[in-house]
């Protein structure tokens, strides 16, 4: 009985403490190293984007216009302005006056937390005035879930919170209790996350440091992505499918060359073949449709020893990263214009 008392006051001492650090470690950062850069939300002037909301752009005749579409990947928050992907492709395509235009405009449009439904809203809100001839499409494999769902790896079912950058903004739903021994224990769950910064902390600290390492936590958010998002049977897929082939369709019709690419987990570059069976997936569809199909995981395999996230969490690309992603799609649209690079 003494030693029971004793691993009761250690564990207690052990929450508490662990409680406090972690609360201290909210407000300072203090702990954090490289395991996590915040990157902020700020907003960018646009001038093109400008017009087009004002109704006030006019398109050149001999200006090769691009439309950019994505999230938060290419968005390029924590990235120096003259280093983002759409500056730097571009910078290029002008360097190498594609189609023989004397001018490129490359219209922005991403926009952290867009999925796929998100894009194609942008992309038919603006495509009759901007005129584009060309899109570039990032998709990241989260765009599959409906928008504004929690998200979160390993996380208790009842209680996945946003996670942190790099993960999707929204989830598979989760489903609901059946019994009401489930339903009890949901709600402890739910009381003790939400009260307990240590849980905050440790729950998701480990199903990332997991996923790191290229460890599958089954039942997890991450587990659903790679194995579950993109099957033929699976609802939200065959609708983001349905509203894509509008898009590709009205392509077609305009006469608008596409280039989509697969963006990847930038921080899982040394266990990509995590990602090979649902890139089959993703791969198989975009390349059935009419579009220039890119697995960006293939643009860093032969640099998957060096660092291209903004920090061991965080998937998304850094300003060397968007280099080589702007460089790949460049040469994917030059191609397709006939010209070499």
């Amino acid at each position: 009985m003494p030693a029971l008392r004793k691993a009761v006051f250690a564990l207690l001492i052990f929450l508490v403490l662990g409680e406090l650090i972690v609360r201290f470690d909210s407000a300072t950062m203090f702990f954090a190293g490289d395991r996590l850069v915040r990157l902020g939300s700020e907003s960018r002037p646009s001038i093109v984007l400008d017009q087009l909301e004002g109704g006030t752009f006019s398109p050149a005749a001999d200006q090769y216009r691009v439309m950019v579409l994505g999230d938060s990947y290419l968005y390029g928050n924590g990235v120096p302005e003259g280093e983002r992907f759409c500056n730097l492709l571009e910078a290029q395509l002008r360097d190498a006056r594609i189609a023989g235009s004397s001018d490129v405009c490359v219209l922005d449009v991403t926009v952290p937390g867009h999925n796929s439904a998100k894009n194609a809203e942008m992309f038919f809100k603006h495509v009759e005035q901007f005129k584009p001839d060309a899109v570039v499409w990032a998709y990241f494999l989260n765009d599959v879930y409906p928008k504004g769902e929690a998200a979160g790896d390993a996380m208790p079912s009842a209680v996945q919170p946003a996670s942190a950058a790099g993960s999707p903004t929204s989830a598979p739903p989760q489903p609901e209790a059946k019994d009401g021994i489930r339903r009890h224990i949901q709600r402890i769950q739910h009381f003790a996350y939400v009260n307990s910064r240590l849980l905050k902390y440790v729950v998701p600290t480990l199903g990332q440091e997991l996923k790191i390492r290229g460890v599958v936590v089954p039942g997890s958010q991450f587990d659903h992505e790679r194995s579950r998002s993109h099957e033929p049977d699976y609802q939200p897929w065959q609708r983001s499918q349905v509203v894509l082939d509008e898009v590709w369709a009205r392509c077609a019709a305009d006469g608008i060359d596409v280039t989509v690419v697969n963006c990847p987990y930038l921080n899982l570059l040394g266990h990509y073949s995590l990602f090979d069976a649902v890139d089959a997936r993703i791969g198989a569809y975009f390349r059935s449709r009419p579009v220039n199909y890119v697995r960006g995981a293939s643009l860093f395999m032969d640099h998957a020893d060096e660092t291209y996230s903004v920090s061991r969490y965080d998937s998304h690309p850094n300003a060397s990263a968007h280099r080589i992603l702007a460089d790949g799609i460049a040469g994917v649209m030059l191609q397709n214009a006939g010209q070499p690079r």
